[in-house]
């Protein structure tokens, strides 16, 4: 993980967090945290640190050129995210089959390897 400013930090506000952005009302609308050498299993699960639960206003989320494996997406785990625009989670080291239940909103979807 190259850039964590802020990341794991309670006394520094999510929205300054490095890659994150937020609207006005606080709520984040992009995660762009690409070739930031990010490892691990589906950070999009509902108890993963991506859990479309906790961002309902997010607009962009590209998370390409990482380390990330496991199933890239399952059970409809990103189709909670109405505001969804753009999607980029491509050059990482998923398996199997994405489910690719989006938004309506949604424009531009990469899972390219």
């Amino acid at each position: 993980w190259l850039n964590k400013t802020g990341w794991l930090d309670d006394t520094i506000p999510h929205c300054q967090w490095f890659g994150l952005t937020c609207n006005v009302d606080g709520f984040h609308t992009e995660i762009n945290l690409r070739n930031n050498n990010l490892a691990g299993e589906n950070p999009f699960s509902s108890v993963g640190p991506f859990s479309s639960f906790g961002f309902p206003q997010l607009t962009t989320l590209d998370l390409a050129e990482n380390k990330l494996s496991g199933i890239a997406v399952s059970g409809g785990e990103l189709s909670f995210l109405r505001n969804l625009v753009r999607i980029d989670i491509s050059e990482n080291e998923f398996s199997g089959h994405a489910d690719m239940t989006f938004s309506p909103a949604t424009l531009y979807v990469n899972f390219s390897q």
